[in-house]
């Protein structure tokens, strides 16, 4: 979490780990960082992200990121590299990331969703 708290210093965003601090297997923390790098993206004139999760010493279990703030959303594209429709010849800039959040997610198992409502984005992740 500190990883990811330095880095908002730099945003229009505020960060809330509402999570047990606690160890995670390192291939849980990167999926994680990646999701909390894709909800600000869905947040671009500010907000809050919330980060929540209950994972197991045995790496399961659920991630839930949270972004608040005034138009919210998962933009298409970036939806469909998470879901890896996007191909490589296709990615741009603000592709690549969204894209390997998916390859992460897939590589591990994951299952990766998400809603938003124009005001919230929800990404979640099981494990």
């Amino acid at each position: 979490s500190r990883a990811a708290q330095d880095y908002f210093t730099t945003t229009k965003a505020s960060l809330e780990w509402d999570s047990p601090a606690q160890a995670v297997p390192k291939h849980v923390a990167r999926l994680m960082l990646n999701l909390v790098l894709l909800s600000l993206d869905t947040i671009p004139r500010g907000g809050e992200v919330r980060v929540m999760h209950d994972i197991k010493e045995d790496g399961h279990g659920s991630i839930r990121i949270e972004a608040s703030g005034k138009g919210a959303r998962v933009t298409e594209e970036a939806w469909a590299a998470v879901q890896g429709k996007t191909s490589t010849e296709d990615l741009d800039a603000r592709l690549v990331q969204p894209f390997f959040t998916g390859y992460l997610a897939r590589h591990i198992g994951a299952i990766l969703d998400q809603q938003a409502d124009g005001h919230t984005s929800l990404l979640s992740a099981r494990i």
